[in-house]
């Protein structure tokens, strides 16, 4: 296949992920943002009437702090997807930063933010 065909494929592979993670970004700011304003919840069986303030408390910040770490995951995603996009800009693309070697289009197909071979990222994530 063509350089440049494939240039073209993985820069709207890379934008599509990247309008997505934005996507899903704002959906969990908005979940966020309901979860902060909606109704109480209601109370559990069993938990008494002192008891269920501590419990909305303690259910409402797991929710919170669930929700944090799902943004802070696509917010890392996207961080990769953008450095992806900047390495297709510069010519890097598709070129281990470890090795220096090409990455398959098998692995950039698999992984389209990678900036390692398949290899590379194996001993990376055995060390």
């Amino acid at each position: 296949m063509n350089y440049y065909l494939d240039k073209e494929t993985f820069l709207k592979l890379l934008l599509t992920l990247r309008a997505q993670l934005r996507g899903d970004v704002n959906l969990l700011l908005d979940t966020a943002l309901d979860v902060a304003i909606s109704d109480p919840l209601s109370k559990p069986a069993g938990i008494c009437r002192t008891c269920r303030a501590t419990w909305r408390t303690s259910v409402a910040g797991s929710v919170r702090d669930y929700i944090e770490r799902l943004i802070d995951r696509k917010e890392a995603l996207l961080y990769h997807v953008e450095n992806a996009l900047e390495r297709l800009d510069n010519g890097s693309y598709g070129i281990c930063q470890s090795c220096e070697t090409h990455i398959p289009a098998e692995w950039l197909f698999s992984v389209p933010y990678t900036s390692l071979c398949a290899d590379c990222h194996s001993k990376q994530a055995a060390a």
